[in-house]
């Protein structure tokens, strides 16, 4: 048996919903670096100071990130509703970066639905391939939209390149959890472990959670069956909440109390 105690240090709630009422009024979905990163920075210690709170640029970044998803998520269909009159500002020359502040919308999706609403015969299954980089936007696109995809992908950080970056990283850190682990003595299953057993049995991956514990496990006075890893801080954010808590309930029928391990608490 292997009794663990894991610190838990949460940021004050508070805090956290200023944070992200910040990010959900700003206009601005570029990555955090450069200006953005330096006008993050300089809120964050307005925040802490103001609710005695220790946020750190990590765990502001992630917020950053669940936070903006989740508006681009809700506000999807609003973005539908509006595309004719952006697509007509797009055509009189307004810039996909400009349409994107003035509307509240991302450019990356903003510029393809101003592409695929004008009726000019772009295809759309090859306007979606260049969207997500699977084609050159150059054997599609020309001139000023050409022009207009690099701005947009230059000032996106949800474009799915940052995405595949982000779950590589997230591949990386939760075998470092396993690592954790298995560096104490623990006996336990990973997840490819599990996947490739449930293969050979049912011909499919059923149910994999990041770690399933062969030993008996408890962590701050818990018995721990299983672990999942996510690359992010823990919140209330829909898509995220909604998406773990699925996860955790159908591990949860199958093996009992787990637990979820959120890299930026």
């Amino acid at each position: 048996m292997f009794k663990l105690d894991w610190p838990v240090d949460p940021i004050p709630y508070r805090a956290y919903n200023y944070l992200a009422k910040y990010f959900i009024e700003s206009r601005d979905y570029s990555a955090v670096s450069g200006a953005h990163l330096r006008d993050i920075e300089k809120k964050l210690v307005e925040i802490n100071r103001e609710h005695s709170a220790h946020i750190s640029i990590e765990q502001a970044t992630s917020i950053y990130h669940l936070v903006v998803r989740n508006k681009i998520i809700r506000r999807y269909h609003i973005m539908n509703a509006k595309i004719a009159r952006i697509a007509a500002e797009y055509g009189r020359g307004t810039s996909i970066l400009d349409l994107s502040k003035q509307y509240d919308f991302p450019p990356m999706n903003l510029l393809r639905g101003v592409l695929l609403s004008r009726g000019d015969g772009l295809d759309k299954a090859k306007l979606y391939n260049v969207f997500v980089f699977r084609t050159e936007p150059a054997e599609l696109l020309s001139g000023r939209d050409l022009a207009q995809f690099r701005l947009a992908v230059d000032n996106d950080a949800d474009n799915i390149i940052e995405q595949d970056r982000a779950a590589e990283i997230a591949a990386k850190n939760e075998n470092l959890a396993v690592k954790y682990f298995r560096d104490l003595g623990i006996r336990l299953r990973t997840q490819d472990e599990l996947a490739e057993e449930q293969k050979n049995e049912f011909g499919r991956a059923v149910i994999t959670p990041d770690i399933l514990f062969i030993d008996i496990v408890h962590i701050n006075g818990n018995r721990v069956h299983w672990i999942d890893f996510k690359n992010y801080i823990g919140t209330d954010v829909t898509f995220a909440y909604s998406g773990a808590l699925k996860q955790s309930d159908k591990y949860f029928a199958k093996w009992g109390i787990g637990a979820m391990l959120y890299r930026w608490g």
